[in-house]
């Protein structure tokens, strides 16, 4: 095997578009992406990943056991031992507008995307000291099917016949729908001043990890079933976390063209609002796992199930002011008062 790392990435999106009129537009964006990584990599082994050595404990009674007695070897594992660590992200996104051209100016934006992504990493591995999990391989040094008090550099006993493949799944995914509209509401001496307003709702969702292996049958079994085939199906529980918004923003001339002062080209305001509501939901009754789905028991979801709640609001203020002279430049917004949530201005 190299040891050279190999990545590959893959894309893909198409975009459809139709005009509808001159009033209504509409619009569908679709993309895959994969991106999958490889290295070269010796297996977990008593929780220590990539190492080099594996601690063994020989017991006494073990057939290759010259001292009959415990003994704890350290023995370093051949380069030719090595297997595969390999990663993959795979992410799905879909996202569906509605673009309208109003009367008086005004223009409005729907607009709902989804997306979806996979993480998932895939490795050998193996553990001589467990015995219910991991490969439970203990037997393997007890029988004596591995002798570790050989030089096993020089005489390699293909210990990757004994290697598990372990698979770990770490499923996302978020949807959020916005609506928003934009244009002028009424005229001041210097101009219109436009209003911009929209809501939001998004959904992000943790789906639940799992993890889980398979392992070969141990030898002398007459090859029953590794016991420890799926010792886990879950790592992590899932979460939900719902964010709704609403803001407002005003953005309202003072001074232009139409009533330029001396010193003064131009002088607007900028007033913006915005209120979120936070609602977070730790292990939710459904989970949708990958690549199948369960629902976990009432009592089980009850118990550990809780709620957050909170809501932010974050008004903001700005000031923009253009020199009449153009020697002088455009200064930059100068904020003043709050600005809480990402709100901004300028």
């Amino acid at each position: 095997m190299q040891d050279t790392p190999a990545s590959l990435q893959q894309q893909w999106q198409a975009e459809l578009r139709s005009k509808f009129n001159e009033r209504f537009e509409a619009y569908l964006d679709l993309g895959i992406s994969e991106q999958k990584s490889t290295n070269a990599y010796l297996p977990v082994t008593n929780g220590t990943n990539q190492t080099q050595n594996i601690d063994i404990i020989v017991p006494g009674n073990a057939p290759t056991n010259p001292f009959q007695q415990n003994v704890r070897i350290s023995t370093p594992l051949n380069a030719d031992n090595r297997t595969k660590f390999e990663t993959t992200t795979t992410s799905r996104t879909a996202k569906l507008g509605v673009q309208m051209h109003l009367p008086g100016e005004w223009e409005a934006i729907f607009e709902y995307d989804i997306s979806r992504a996979i993480s998932r990493e895939r490795y050998g591995l193996m553990d001589f000291i467990n015995t219910t999990n991991y490969g439970a391989q203990a037997p393997v040094i007890w029988g004596g099917y591995f002798n570790p008090f050989v030089d096993t550099v020089a005489y390699d006993q293909n210990i990757k016949q004994y290697y598990g493949l372990w698979t770990f799944y770490n499923p996302t995914q978020l949807m959020e729908f916005t609506a928003r509209a934009s244009g002028p509401a009424f005229t001041l001496p210097a101009g219109k001043v436009k209003l911009t307003t929209g809501i939001g709702a998004r959904l992000n969702v943790q789906d639940t990890n799992t993890q889980g292996g398979t392992f070969p049958s141990l030898p002398g079994t007459n090859g029953a079933p590794n016991r420890s085939d799926t010792p886990y199906e879950f790592l992590a529980l899932g979460q939900k976390n719902s964010v709704k918004s609403v803001y407002l923003e005003a953005t309202i001339p003072i001074i232009s063209e139409r009533n330029a002062l001396r010193f003064v080209k131009g002088l607007e305001i900028q007033v913006a609002g915005r209120t979120e509501s936070f609602n977070v939901i730790s292990n939710p009754d459904r989970y949708t796992l990958y690549p199948y789905q369960y629902t976990v028991p009432q009592e089980t979801a009850k118990a550990g199930r809780i709620w957050n709640k909170y809501v932010s609001s974050s008004p903001t203020y700005g000031v923009k002011y253009t020199p009449a002279s153009a020697s002088v430049g455009r200064l930059s917004t100068v904020p003043f008062g709050q600005s809480i949530s990402g709100s901004s201005c300028g």
